[in-house]
């Protein structure tokens, strides 16, 4: 006797259309974007005394928020915030075994970041002093400077004509051949009256080596490169373009500072011994 067929089941289940009425039902919550607008409705003094609940927000959130601000005020309030909320994700026993060695850490970078950029909002503030003092305080957390600091540094000093502080910054890094160490040696120089032609023949020849195009794109004989995609090439016009939008009011404040690196460093191209003379 043959087995009989096995019988279809029924489906089980609510329609198509009912699943997805039912679907409709449940509103999805993003929790990201009810924290960001419940951070951005409250002031600087509601932040400043928000308590630090199981779910305070994270140091990168809080960055992300200050890159949002529309008022150098505000993001002052969210980078101090930012902070703050780093050092918590680090953990104090961490904090303190850990300096020196910042940036090598994971956990240590959020707290690093936002530093960096309630230094810059500073500076932006015209509170350079107070800034001048996150930077080097971030140096001394992270000697190794993943970030830079010391080029932003490095500038404020000599905008605030501190001769000493600067020649100290400059041999902390003296293997730095980066267009603001390199530079930054020539303006020393220069100032200092460089009576050594030889000596700062090879502190001239080296910032041309580094990057070639700094002369022309101070005194404005070459027009302005931007950064392809963003990313800076090194030794490029466009690297040269940055550091003359970022330091470029240190030479042209430097009494004929542009007009004599133009033409020494003419010179230095077309002559294997050129008289290097400085005026007076």
């Amino acid at each position: 006797m043959k087995p009989s067929a096995p019988t279809a089941r029924p489906k089980v289940g609510r329609s198509k259309a009912a699943r997805s009425k039912a679907t409709r039902r449940k509103p999805t919550i993003d929790v990201q974007e009810l924290l960001e607008a419940l951070l951005t409705a409250m002031s600087d003094t509601e932040l400043a005394a928000m308590p630090r609940p199981s779910f305070a927000p994270s140091a990168d959130d809080l960055m992300e928020l200050a890159g949002r601000a529309t008022s150098l005020a505000r993001r002052r309030a969210l980078f101090t915030q930012g902070m703050t909320a780093g050092r918590r994700e680090i953990g104090k026993q961490n904090f303190k075994q850990l300096q020196g060695e910042f940036w090598g850490w994971l956990e240590t970078r959020p707290y690093m970041r936002a530093r960096s950029g309630l230094a810059h909002t500073l500076m932006q503030m015209g509170e350079v002093d107070a800034a001048i003092g996150h930077f080097r305080e971030m140096l001394r957390l992270n000697p190794n400077d993943n970030q830079g600091v010391r080029w932003t540094l490095l500038g404020c000093l000599m905008r605030q004509g501190a001769t000493g502080p600067v020649e100290e910054l400059l041999a902390a890094y003296e293997d730095d051949d980066s267009v603001h160490w390199v530079y930054g040696r020539v303006l020393l120089a220069f100032q200092a009256g460089a009576q050594d032609s030889r000596r700062m023949a090879m502190v001239l020849k080296n910032a041309l080596r580094v990057n070639a195009h700094v002369p022309a794109i101070l005194a404005g004989t070459t027009p302005p490169v931007r950064s392809p995609g963003g990313y800076i090439t090194v030794g490029g016009a466009d690297e040269a373009t940055c550091y003359a939008g970022e330091c470029g009011d240190l030479l042209r404040a430097t009494p004929g500072a542009v007009e004599w690196l133009v033409q020494v460093s003419a010179g230095l191209r077309t002559s294997k011994s050129p008289k290097l003379r400085l005026p007076p």
